[in-house]
């Protein structure tokens, strides 16, 4: 089975890819761990092996409609 083929029938039978998928599961593990306080967003960002903070912030951001800070208080 080719990778392309396990991507698109990923994607017909969960409507995401799987990067998409794990991606949106992993943000909202975060979302929930900095809510609960027991995750700093710098933290976070590491555990899901963004390169810089800002980027995890971003896709935070675009997700949840706040940024991570916001989350926090």
């Amino acid at each position: 089975m080719s990778a392309r083929w396990l991507n698109d029938s990923f994607a017909w039978e969960y409507g995401q890819t799987i990067f998409a998928f794990i991606t949106d599961h992993c943000l909202n593990e975060s979302h929930a761990a900095i809510l609960e306080g027991n995750l700093e967003i710098k933290m976070s960002s590491a555990r899901l092996s963004y390169s810089h903070v800002n980027h995890f912030t971003i896709a935070f951001k675009k997700k949840f409609g706040y940024p991570p800070a916001r989350a926090a208080d």
